[in-house]
């Protein structure tokens, strides 16, 4: 297994650094391709600071900074075209890998029905609403109901042959997983990410998260187009 992680970034100046040190001590074998969106802070000073310590520390080179529009669909489009494995991970900036991650994918991977899947996750810092979350996640990725923030990964060939990520800009990893479940077998892996809790932190943001995800279903079932979807589930910066 050749593994390719791509990281779709915007703004993620907080946590980006902590998640990249996290891939080079779970994932060292892995081609990792950050791809940024049009940050503004200095998300991308920070990538080529830090792929370029890696690169003289290592001589390997793989890891790369790619400049796209906005759009997480797009820019892990734009990540999975350059890459070179022949299986692609999509991590989001915020969410940290198990040590196992390589291995358990690669294990699972053996049985060819298996297209792609996911991980366990938590919401840290723990909080009594991080912990619901974290049931209520873990309990859908049981039935293989999953978004992107588990450490969605993917045959390449599986991956091109459904087209990819879809261009709206939200809710774009809950339509691949759909599309890979009508396709074929999903593995849940033994093992749990970390994510950050922040989109649920305070008592005023944990009931709007609420609110907002009950929506967002509702929407998306009416077919309502990315603008409206976006007024509900603004991106977390």
């Amino acid at each position: 297994m050749r593994l390719s992680i791509i990281l779709p970034v915007l703004n993620e100046e907080r946590c980006l650094l902590a998640t990249l040190e996290n891939v080079a001590v779970c994932a060292p074998e892995a081609e990792v391709v950050v791809v940024d969106g049009g940050s503004t802070d200095a998300t991308p000073d920070l990538v080529t600071a830090f792929l370029a310590r890696r690169a003289a520390q290592t001589g390997d080179g793989s890891w790369r900074l790619l400049r796209s529009e906005r759009g997480r669909g797009r820019q892990m489009n734009l990540g999975a075209a350059a890459a070179n494995g022949d299986t692609l991970l999509f991590l989001h900036a915020d969410t940290h890998l198990p040590p196992e991650a390589p291995r358990l994918i690669e294990t699972a991977l053996r049985d060819s029905r298996v297209l792609g899947g996911n991980f366990r996750i938590r919401f840290v810092p723990p909080s009594p609403i991080a912990n619901l979350y974290t049931a209520i996640y873990n309990a859908r990725s049981r039935v293989r109901i999953f978004y992107g923030d588990s450490a969605l990964w993917v045959r390449r060939s599986t991956f091109e042959a459904l087209g990819g990520y879809p261009l709206e800009r939200v809710m774009e990893d809950f339509a691949l997983v759909l599309r890979l479940r009508k396709a074929g077998k999903l593995a849940y892996l033994p093992a749990t990410v970390e994510s950050s809790a922040r989109r649920f932190q305070g008592a005023r943001r944990n009931t709007r998260t609420l609110l907002q995800w009950g929506w967002l279903h509702l929407l998306l079932l009416f077919g309502a187009g990315d603008e409206t979807l976006e007024r509900f589930y603004p991106p977390v910066r």
